[in-house]
């Protein structure tokens, strides 16, 4: 792994500038420092946004054709890729994470999701699907509610029906994933159809993040998207046009 250079400063507007603080880097798992982190005051915040508006409105990336942006962002992805030996420890070090997750969660997945985006970035947008309303549990704060959507305790509660199931599922503020176990593929499908979270699983209890499948929650479990045309789409907004010929 190459040694970490050491820059107690904040790159803003091409100019490095001096932080207001550092904070140190810890290792997890020895408690080392691994560095000192730059730590920005106000005046590098509204800096920084003023360098980005002036560069969105008067700079030459929105003056780029798509084709030209993509192969700017394809370069940036090459560069990052080409340095994973150096990238990967510094992931594990600073994390505490297992070589296995580092290499494949926290660096190829990212890196495979970032390349998909920028390839189906010149696609047309996606025209939205309809989605089912189903009214949410209402209620007084049941055993569900308390225990159900907290880390990392196993709950078993028993049901008798399965609008029952669906009711203490749906009884929480959170609603990022949910699972189904059922031998009836069907009726478990039924339920994944009414359980108000923003993924489901079917006899698996982990979700397969893939590149083209939209992630993310409802209420308290965050809101949009990522992965997939839908979670592009998070980053743009639709405009109307209308005019007439001269």
């Amino acid at each position: 792994m190459m040694a970490l250079k050491q820059r107690k400063a904040l790159y803003v507007n091409g100019e490095w500038l001096a932080a207001s603080n550092v904070e140190p880097v810890i290792n997890p798992a020895n408690e080392s420092v691994l560095g000192e982190a730059p730590v920005g005051g106000s005046a590098h915040v509204e800096g920084a946004l003023a360098a980005a508006r002036e560069a969105f409105d008067r700079g030459p990336w929105p003056r780029m054709s798509q084709k030209e942006r993509q192969a700017k962002m394809a370069a940036f992805l090459d560069a990052i890729e080409r340095r994973a030996r150096d990238i990967i420890p510094l992931i594990i070090e600073e994390s505490g994470s297992l070589q296995m997750l580092a290499h494949q969660v926290q660096f190829a997945l990212p890196l495979q999701l970032a390349r998909y985006l920028n390839e189906i970035s010149t696609r047309p947008a996606v025209t939205p699907l309809p989605v089912d309303v189903i009214p949410n549990f209402q209620g007084t704060l049941s055993l569900a509610a308390s225990v159900m959507s907290r880390e990392p305790v196993g709950v078993v509660i028993g049901f008798d029906t399965d609008e029952e199931a669906i009711a203490m599922a749906n009884d929480t503020e959170y609603g990022l994933s949910g699972a189904v176990f059922s031998a009836n593929v069907g009726r478990a499908y039924e339920m994944a159809l009414q359980m108000r979270t923003g993924g489901v699983t079917v006899n698996t209890g982990f979700p397969q993040l893939t590149r083209n499948a939209p992630f993310g929650g409802i209420k308290r479990s965050g809101h949009g998207r990522e992965y997939g045309e839908l979670g592009l789409n998070e980053f743009t907004y639709v405009k109307t046009v209308d005019f007439q010929a001269a």
